[in-house]
């Protein structure tokens, strides 16, 4: 599997593969909107040293900016795209991504980055299930609380 994980975030490393995912998610559910005000040339690769290897759960981390004419005076400057590539059912996917973003706002808030302390990015985590078995797992988190 390391191999395939490899392959998936180097193609995932991409950023017009990540821009294509973002108007793939604007069919299931991401507002259209959000897509034509984001600033694709501005995007950045988030390090993984963000996050602690203990609690990393995702592969790829993108920083993309909103366009300055897109941006409100108390709204997100930034979307921070957190991908995960999954193999297999994991039933506690939900808390792990949890856990990660929680970790991730907490390293953006001491970097004083994306915007913080006065426009707190907005976090999208998107799992990649690519395994042979049914999901199981939750596919909202907040369906679970």
């Amino acid at each position: 599997m390391k191999d395939a994980r490899q392959a998936i975030k180097e193609i995932y490393s991409n950023p017009s593969v990540i821009e294509d995912l973002i108007q793939d998610l604007v069919g299931r559910g991401l507002e259209a909107n959000w897509c034509k005000a984001l600033d694709y040339k501005g995007m950045v690769r988030i390090p993984d040293s963000w996050v602690p290897d203990r609690w990393r759960c995702t592969d790829v981390m993108w920083g993309i900016p909103l366009k300055e004419d897109a941006r409100t005076e108390n709204g997100p400057s930034h979307i921070i795209l957190m991908v995960r590539f999954q193999f297999k059912d994991a039933p506690d996917m939900g808390q792990r991504i949890h856990r990660h973003t929680d970790l991730l706002r907490r390293e953006i808030a001491r970097r004083n980055a994306f915007g913080y302390p006065d426009n707190l990015p907005l976090l999208i985590p998107v799992v990649i299930y690519t395994g042979d078995e049914e999901w199981t797992a939750p596919k909202d988190e907040f369906n679970r609380l």
